[in-house]
């Protein structure tokens, strides 16, 4: 119900794959996220991996949630946009206000939300969780520039799965 969601801001939610251990395998988990989460940890010099992690700009966030987000501001970063004509391949361009002067990546997440799941067993077992905003799938690619447009083309895997970046 937050009015910057979907404008400010998009909490995206990697399951990470070391709870599958405690009775009951969370079926959106993956090695993968947990990796991305020790990656972070890492960065961080933590000496440890925890949950729930939230990162905001690459930072870790504690406290209050949306704490650490950035305000909107009158500054124009550029115009983007992201089309696709299959709902699998997206073509993503950025036109930068000031010019591009560094890298640039695109970053193209599938998210699942009103979801629920059963559990049966473990620490949650007979409760009906409810998930939003899962990370399904991940796709990046670097963009390259053209006469001042930066430029990607994303195809995201139907199922959890296969894709590629170009």
């Amino acid at each position: 119900d937050n009015p910057g969601l979907w404008k400010q801001f998009v909490p995206i939610a990697f399951h990470v794959d070391y709870w599958d251990r405690l009775g009951w395998r969370d079926r959106f988990s993956s090695t993968r996220w947990t990796e991305r989460q020790r990656r972070y940890a890492s960065l961080w010099q933590s000496e440890s991996v925890y949950t729930p992690a939230v990162v905001v700009n690459g930072r870790e966030q504690r406290g209050l949630p949306g704490a650490g987000f950035s305000q909107p501001n009158d500054k124009q970063a550029g115009v983007l946009d992201v089309t696709t004509s299959d709902g699998k391949t997206f073509s993503v361009e950025f036109r930068p206000e000031k010019g591009s002067g560094s890298d640039w990546e695109a970053h193209l997440a599938l998210l699942g939300s009103g979801i629920s799941s059963n559990i049966r067993a473990g620490e949650n077992s007979g409760r009906n969780l409810q998930h939003d905003f899962v990370v399904l799938d991940l796709r990046d690619a670097t963009m390259k520039s053209e006469n001042g447009t930066l430029r990607a083309r994303l195809t995201n895997g139907t199922a959890m799965g296969l894709g590629e970046a170009t």
